[in-house]
């Protein structure tokens, strides 16, 4: 609380505002602070936020903070926030979302505005009463841009700067829910398949049969490759070498018959 009020103070004064919104720390906090149920903390949290939102200087660094936007959306949509709170959280978000991306003296854009991913998870044991435990879980991941959920088909699409994949989404959903994530894609049919990601892969067995059959059905011998230029001209005894001296060996053996009778 301590530490509330005195961002509180830093941020009336607009000269400051630069400094804190480069201060990962400070923005990490009141971030973190929108996602208590306390009126007191939220109340002085969208405070501080009217201030950098009045001050349009602020506007394209505040809207680098994806995840500080989507849990200012969120606090409408909780049952155990005061009217008043979920009405000033609407109204900021409403001016934060619809502020021009281009200001004047404005820093530069944020260079993941450009660049996002886009993940489509199938959330097993997603309904209406535990939505909001899916969204504000999620959002908690910095990295994270936006979360859209389809209770009616049990679908959440997320957005992320590249800095965050599949895999720490869908384990951050099951540290924090009872729910089970797989991550929606498609086969080589185009059909839509869901993928335990966080389940240890193991080889199937018959894909293991099928790269047997993969194989072709006999190996060539290596003679079988080698050309005539692999032997020794002098190897091999040319038929013409046998037509000039076929006389002279038949010759020879009749006599060397002769000569073992006679």
């Amino acid at each position: 609380m301590a530490s509330l009020d005195d961002y509180k103070e830093m941020a009336k004064d607009w000269n400051r505002h630069t400094e804190m919104l480069k201060d990962q720390s400070c923005m990490d906090f009141l971030v973190y602070s929108l996602d208590t149920d306390d009126d007191t903390i939220l109340e002085k949290t969208l405070d501080i936020l009217k201030l950098f939102i009045e001050n349009e200087k602020s506007h394209s660094m505040l809207k680098s903070y994806f995840s500080l936007i989507e849990n200012i959306r969120l606090i409408e949509k909780r049952n155990n926030i005061s009217s008043e709170i979920k009405q000033l959280a609407q109204d900021l978000h409403t001016k934060l979302y619809n502020v021009s991306n281009v200001t004047h003296n404005s820093p530069k854009k944020s260079p993941f505005s450009s660049v996002q991913n886009t993940f489509v998870f199938h959330i097993e044991g997603l309904y209406s009463q535990n939505e909001i435990d899916l969204e504000r879980a999620v959002i908690r991941l910095r990295g994270v841009i936006s979360i859209q959920t389809d209770v009616e088909h049990q679908r959440c699409i997320v957005r992320t700067t590249p800095s965050i994949d599949q895999y720490k989404i869908a384990q951050q959903i099951v540290d924090n829910t009872r729910m089970r994530p797989r991550l929606v894609a498609k086969n080589k049919n185009q059909q839509e398949i869901f993928i335990d990601i966080l389940k240890p892969k193991k080889l199937d067995e018959s894909e293991e049969e099928s790269s047997d059959q993969d194989l072709p059905a006999y190996l060539p011998e290596e003679d079988e490759d080698d050309d005539d230029s692999s032997y020794h001209p002098k190897s091999i005894l040319s038929f013409q070498y046998f037509r000039d001296n076929a006389s002279t060996l038949i010759h020879s053996a009749a006599r060397l018959i002769n000569s073992f009778y006679c």
